[in-house]
Parts: C-alpha cells; sequence; structure tokens
C-alpha cells in the first residue's frame, strides 16, 4: 500500500476525520460540563444530554459507524477527564450511550423520515435512561424497587430527548448550511 504524500491525500477523507476530531472534543468538553451542574431534578444521574446532540449531527453527516464511534469515546474520554473511569457512572453512562446510539442510529434507518429528529432523539434518550437503569440493576443493585424509577426516567427522557431534539434541528439547518453539509431539512419535524 503506498502511503499517501500530502499531493494524494484525499481531502473529503482528511476534513471527515477533523470533523470528528471537533465534534469529540466539544461533546467530551459538553459531558464534563454537565457533570459540574447540580441535577435538574432529584433523580440521581439525571442530567439534559447535550452532547447526545453531537451523536447525531455525527451519524447525519459522518455515518451510523462514526456516531456510534463518537457515543462510545465521548463516554470513556470524558469519564478520564472527569476523573470518573472507575466509578459505577462511567459504566452506566457507557452502556447508555452504546444503546442510545444503536438505537438513534436504527431508527434513522428504518423510522426516518416518518418519525423526524426531535422523536429520534426523545427515542435516544428514553434507550439512554431505560439502559443506565437496566445496567444499575443488573450490576450494581439488585433491589426491585430500583425500578419505581422507571415512570421518572421515561419522563425525564422524554423531556431530554424534546429539548435536545429541537437544538439538534435547529442546529443541524444553520451549521449545515454554513459548512455546506448535506442535510435533508424536511426531516426536522417531528
Amino acid at each position: 500500500m503506498t502511503p499517501y504524500t500530502r499531493s494524494t491525500l484525499p481531502e473529503a477523507w482528511l476534513l471527515k476525520r477533523i470533523l470528528f476530531a471537533a465534534l469529540l472534543a466539544l461533546g467530551i468538553v459538553l459531558y464534563v460540563l454537565e457533570g459540574f451542574f447540580p441535577p435538574l431534578v432529584p433523580v440521581p444521574g439525571a442530567k439534559l444530554g447535550l452532547s447526545n446532540i453531537l451523536v447525531l449531527f455525527t451519524m447525519l453527516f459522518l455515518g451510523y459507524s462514526a456516531g456510534i464511534s463518537l457515543a462510545i469515546a465521548r463516554s470513556i474520554l470524558g469519564s478520564f477527564i472527569a476523573g470518573t473511569l472507575l466509578a459505577p457512572g462511567a459504566l452506566l453512562s457507557l452502556a447508555g450511550g452504546l444503546v442510545s446510539a444503536l438505537v438513534v442510529a436504527v431508527s434513522l434507518k428504518k423510522l426516518h423520515p416518518p418519525l423526524g429528529l426531535v422523536g429520534i432523539s426523545i427515542l435516544g434518550a428514553i434507550a439512554h435512561n431505560v439502559t443506565q437503569l437496566v445496567v444499575a440493576y443488573v450490576l450494581f443493585v439488585q433491589i426491585s424497587g430500583l425500578f419505581y424509577y422507571l415512570p421518572f426516567m421515561l419522563i425525564l427522557g422524554l423531556i431530554s430527548g424534546l429539548i435536545t431534539g429541537l437544538i439538534a434541528v435547529y442546529l443541524f439547518e444553520r451549521l449545515g448550511r454554513e459548512l455546506g453539509l448535506a442535510y435533508n431539512s424536511d426531516v426536522g419535524a417531528l
């Protein structure tokens, strides 16, 4: 295999890697910053999940595998930077982020366009919360009372998915145009 030189390096390949790196860095920053703020509601570990916007963005513009890779890398690197890599919350974050990214990828492939980006964001947020609850039960707290949190987690997933989905649609329409990325604005409806 011939190594790439500056004159033979495919520009699109390089731009995709640069965009991925920038999105990963921004995702890590959002992930770490969200950990500094107190929970919006009195449910342990409840966060808005702003970095999930970047996973959706990555899937739309760079592909499903790039979005799933971003979700995994963001959880691991974000936990490392926050100093929580070996804490139970890091595993819950990784599991929730991975399952959420998979649900979003399948939803984009199978349910999109009938279900818009806001609806897909809601599905991803709910999948994230339910996964965290199941993993917490299986690995850490084998108490059935833990599932009393389920209604709260579903409502929180609905609200956070709605908020992040609306932000995502706004950003996609603005940034996609500015960056010259192909984005179908018809998918923004719920």
